[in-house]
């Protein structure tokens, strides 16, 4: 939204207009099912009600919120079909940088709910399987998928649903992850973080 405001003391004392005042309200917590594409993720533009931050993953880590080196990926696993998948450039140094879930509410227990998505490593912009036995990933890369239990207030290593480095790389074309919420307790306000470190 924007504001603008001016002063009326009496007929003919009136000020200029003031502003604008731009802000936004917050996003409503999501029920699932939910569903982010990211066709609509640029380095200007987040999905609706999504976040980017930086900050390194630690018990408790210390976040600042605001922009980050997560963007559209053009096509998923670099495969030319279509534009829908969020990136992020792991190779350089002291990356520490997140893409933030709007709220999801995932009520008492009571309906089973999961987390699931398609999850790639690839060489920079190209579709093929990783060059040498090393593979893609260096000994000081990871991606996480990190649950927030309180709304995205605090984030910590303790709450990792799943680690992908070298011991456990995703495949140059894809793979499908999961994770059952409800069997493993979680429930209310949560937010999830896909974090990058390199």
């Amino acid at each position: 939204y924007e504001i603008y405001v001016r002063n009326i003391c009496k007929a003919g004392d009136t000020s200029s207009w003031y502003g604008p005042h731009s802000f936004t309200t917050p996003c409503a917590a999501f029920t699932p099912p939910y569903t982010e594409d990211f066709t609509t993720y640029s380095f200007s533009v987040n999905p609706a009600c999504w976040e980017e931050a930086d900050g390194q993953l630690t018990v408790n880590s210390s976040l600042t919120n605001g922009s980050s080196s997560w963007t559209n990926g053009s096509s998923f696993a670099n495969n030319g079909l279509g534009n829908n998948s969020a990136q992020i450039n792991i190779y350089g140094p002291g990356l520490t940088e997140w893409l933030i879930s709007p709220s999801i509410d995932l009520g008492t227990g009571s309906v089973p709910y999961q987390v699931e998505f398609d999850v790639a490593i690839t060489d920079w912009i190209t579709y093929a399987p990783p060059a040498g036995a090393g593979g893609l990933m260096g000994a000081d890369d990871k991606l996480a998928l990190v649950i927030s239990t309180d709304n995205g207030v605090t984030w910590s290593d303790t709450n990792i649903l799943e680690l992908w480095d070298t011991s456990n790389m995703p495949s140059f074309t894809g793979d499908y992850f999961y994770y059952n919420l409800t069997a493993n307790g979680y429930t209310g306000l949560v937010k999830f973080g896909l974090y990058a470190e390199s």
